[in-house]
């Protein structure tokens, strides 16, 4: 018989399957098998394995054929001006790290009039990945996005105009106006509450910038900064009662969360028994926690502190 081989391999691979576990369920029974055979087997039948495997190599074949087919007609739909498909793409390379490819991407979905690829664009420069630095392009793109509502944008122009960036000069008022309008829909950012609270201790309106430092720690236990900013406030009497002990626990909370500037302020509350006893040997610890994690301050009190005791 001409091709008794091959209806030997399919036999094989059809046979042999044995009952592993049955299980009962509200939807039926439901079989598991097993194919019982032996590497031996396997080597005295490859066809048969083929003939076994072939399901899966299909399966396989197909997603991977899907998936090369659904990216090669994401590039084409890209190419004949699909903004979609054009931010869809800068996104892919981004991630893949291929920055060129995304800023070329980003740069046609933007000039599209795409307000997230706009977002995206003045990103890149920003940070000079994919393209050369430059500052004013930054704001320009970011500008433009911020414009059409998008609240990443928004919230990153308010930063820009509080600190100043390239040719832009600080303007409070202007940041204060974007970042309350990023606040409308970012109302669970600790970003946006942190920045707002910057800008009302910029604006010196502390009372507010305490209230959303207070914010910031709700969304975010260990936004070291905000605890930092709020332990300045009571220890000051600004914007809130002067209130040694809150102040302490603020600093606690920065101090657990890395801050060494945390630390060595409460080497300064031991040493000076600010609403605590004096404490020299908690002084020296926590000065000596803050110059291990860098903090250049640390270091000349430490050793004052270090000269006491002797």
């Amino acid at each position: 018989m001409k091709f008794k081989w091959f209806f030997d391999a399919l036999a094989w691979a059809r046979s042999g399957w044995v009952l592993e576990s049955e299980h009962d369920s509200a939807f039926g029974s439901t079989r598991y098998w097993r194919k019982d055979l032996s590497w031996a087997e396997i080597k005295q039948n490859r066809l048969g394995f083929v003939f076994l495997i072939m399901p899966f190599i299909l399966i396989l074949s197909l997603v991977l054929g899907f998936v090369f087919y659904s990216k090669d007609l994401k590039i084409k739909s890209a190419e004949a001006g699909d903004v979609n498909a054009q931010v869809e793409l800068a996104l892919e390379y981004y991630q893949k790290k291929d920055f060129n490819k995304s800023v070329a991407w980003a740069e046609k979905a933007a000039e599209g009039g795409n307000a997230f690829a706009q977002y995206m664009l003045s990103y890149a420069y920003r940070c000079g990945q994919g393209v050369v630095q430059d500052f004013d392009k930054a704001f320009y793109w970011c500008e433009k996005s911020a414009n059409q509502g998008e609240s990443c944008a928004q919230l990153d122009l308010g930063v820009m105009c509080t600190d100043g960036l390239g040719s832009v000069h600080p303007d409070y008022n202007k940041a204060l106006y974007w970042l309350s309008l990023a606040e409308k829909s970012r109302q669970n950012d600790d970003a946006c509450a942190y920045n707002l609270g910057q800008i009302y201790l910029k604006l010196e309106q502390f009372e507010k910038a305490a209230g959303y430092y207070k914010k910031t720690l709700s969304i975010n236990s260990r936004h070291d900064d905000a605890a930092l900013n709020l332990a300045c406030l009571y220890f000051n009497g600004t914007g809130v009662p002067q209130d040694y002990v809150e102040s302490r626990r603020f600093l606690l909370i920065a101090a657990e969360n890395g801050s060494g500037l945390a630390m060595a302020n409460l080497g300064l509350v031991y040493s000076n028994g600010f609403g605590v006893p004096v404490d020299l040997n908690k002084a020296q610890g926590w000065l000596e926690k803050a110059v291990a994690v860098g903090c250049e301050d640390a270091q000349g009190l430490l050793s004052k502190v270090i000269a006491a005791q002797k």
